[in-house]
């Protein structure tokens, strides 16, 4: 891009890399937005703090039972990547009750615009458990990022609070702001105040 610098922005997943390319290029980074950023920085993390058993805690009984079995890694290299796909489509299935049932209906909606339920790849949650430690601690490599930062999420976010500070209490220049009434996607959910803190900060 012929940058010396760049900005680097991601969300969720995307946020947990942003965050570790500022740690390993940290020349390179001007700024760093990070929007609910994935809690991968440690494992294991406490039952509390697992995406998959919030989730689980919101669901009527019925779909407790089905969702508890999705993600059955016994046979795992028994499916094919077609099947792979359809499980992580029938995820969402239990996220939009999850969002329902806490309140945030508004946003199934438009998560179900955002999200391209026909073209959901496989092996993505799978192969990132296959590829990491069991048991590893990446928090304080965060102090080497020198650029400002800015985490932005939601008050109900399924992402907790204490899994964002995993990011910001380790960072040594990060701001943090929580948008109220909001999920995992603010800048779909809350784009008006989304656009604020983000815009704010680019002008600084």
């Amino acid at each position: 891009m012929h940058r010396e610098k760049i900005i680097i922005m991601g969300h969720s997943f995307g946020g947990f890399l942003a965050a570790l390319y500022a740690v390993e290029y940290p020349d390179n980074v001007a700024k760093v937005i990070l929007v609910s950023p994935a809690p991968l920085l440690r494992s294991p993390l406490p039952k509390d703090q697992q995406l998959f058993s919030i989730i689980y805690g919101q669901l009527s009984p019925a779909s407790k039972d089905e969702y508890s079995r999705l993600y059955d890694l016994n046979d795992i290299f028994t499916k094919d990547e077609k099947s792979l796909a359809l499980q992580n489509k029938r995820f969402f299935r239990y996220y939009f009750e999850y969002l329902t049932n806490i309140g945030l209906q508004e946003s199934v909606q438009k998560i179900r615009d955002l999200v391209d339920m026909d073209n959901i790849g496989g092996w993505l949650p799978q192969a990132y458990g296959m590829s990491v430690p069991e048991t590893y601690d990446w928090t304080r490599s965060l102090s080497a990022i020198t650029a400002p930062a800015i985490i932005v999420y939601g008050d109900r976010d399924i992402c907790t609070e204490k899994m964002i500070r995993h990011y910001s209490d380790n960072m040594k220049n990060a701001a943090v702001f929580t948008i109220p009434q909001c999920g995992h996607w603010p800048f779909e959910e809350q784009p008006e105040e989304f656009e604020k803190i983000v815009g704010d900060f680019l002008r600084k």
